[in-house]
């Protein structure tokens, strides 16, 4: 259960373990720093599902969904942004529940835009706007 991106010249991952979020960052030449190195998610944090990991170009976020459910209950979606080598406390993608976690990726060229991915019962969802998201009609319908 993990999720990769690459910000300012490091590949981070995040892990998800029955504790919560956890990041390791990999570093040319270096190799990967333990999660004590990097910064880390706030205890407030947490997921059974993997997390959403997503560069804008100027910053680097996480969406995951903020609790300890297991996949296919629907629960609020969280992100998070580092900035100044450290995480801010999750806050929530307004009016966005899923019932798994969310795929994201950035507006290229746009800070804090972007395309967002989810599942709601059994319907896929996909739209856009600045961490503030609303709900639109269904993409698709699962069988």
């Amino acid at each position: 259960r993990t999720g990769d991106c690459m910000q300012d010249g490091r590949l981070y991952r995040s892990i998800v373990y029955a504790t919560g979020i956890s990041l390791n960052a990999f570093v040319k030449s270096v190799g990967w720093l333990q999660a004590s190195d990097v910064p880390q998610l706030s205890m407030e944090a947490r997921s059974t599902t993997p997390v959403s990991l997503v560069s804008d170009g100027h910053n680097l976020y996480a969406f995951f969904r903020n609790s300890r459910s297991e996949p296919g209950k629907e629960e609020p979606l969280y992100a998070s942004v580092l900035t100044n080598k450290k995480w801010e406390v999750p806050f929530p993608v307004k009016d966005f529940v899923s019932s798994e976690s969310p795929a994201v990726v950035a507006v290229p060229g746009q800070k804090a835009q972007f395309y967002l991915l989810f599942t709601r019962n059994k319907d896929i969802y996909f739209t856009t706007n600045k961490l503030q998201l609303k709900p639109l009609q269904p993409l698709m319908q699962r069988n």
